[in-house]
Formats: C-alpha cells, sequence, structure tokens
C-alpha cells in the first residue's frame, strides 16, 4: 500500500526548488512568522531569554567565560616567553656557527 502525501502547494514548491524528495521527512520553520519582529536583543539574547535565566546561572556562565580568559592569557605569556627563549637560542646558534 503507497502512503498518501498531503502537502500545501507552498510546502511542494518548497521541496521541489530545494530538491527535496516528496517522500523525505523535513521541517519547514517560517522565519518571517515570528509574531514579534521588533523584540529588543541584548547581546543575541531575547528578552524572554533573559527573564528566563536566573541571575546566579548569569554569574556562573561570566565566571566560566573569565576563567576561559584567564586561561588564554596565560598560555599567550607563556608562549611568548618560549619564543623570547628560541630566538635566544637562535642568536645563539648564529654566534657559535656550524
Amino acid at each position: 500500500m503507497e502512503k498518501v502525501i498531503t502537502m500545501s502547494r507552498e510546502e511542494r514548491d518548497a521541496r521541489k526548488a530545494l530538491n527535496i524528495p516528496l517522500g523525505a521527512d523535513v521541517t519547514f520553520v517560517d522565519m518571517d512568522s515570528n509574531p514579534d519582529k521588533h523584540e529588543r536583543k541584548t547581546a543575541g539574547w531575547t528578552d524572554d531569554q533573559v527573564r528566563n535565566k536566573e541571575m546566579s546561572e548569569i554569574d556562573q556562565m561570566i565566571a566560566s567565560a573569565q576563567k576561559v580568559v584567564d586561561s588564554l592569557q596565560q598560555t599567550i605569556q607563556e608562549q611568548q616567553g618560549r619564543i623570547a627563549d628560541l630566538r635566544l637560542i637562535r642568536n645563539r646558534k648564529l654566534e657559535l656557527g656550524n
């Protein structure tokens, strides 16, 4: 028994334009259907996302990000020291010759 596929003309046209087989299981999301297109965003977060996040969770996210920055800064300092040491070694090699 063959499965009957029902869909709107818009979906059928979209599938055809995107080369999606008629039997493929896909979900179309209409990005223009957002009822409140002018909702304010702060750093990419909507007001609903901000409201739903506990202050302690935000503080934890800040602390975690700060730890990453501190670690990266330490790594950069260590690598800069390594580069300086290698330059000293290179210069000594030039002084010593082959």
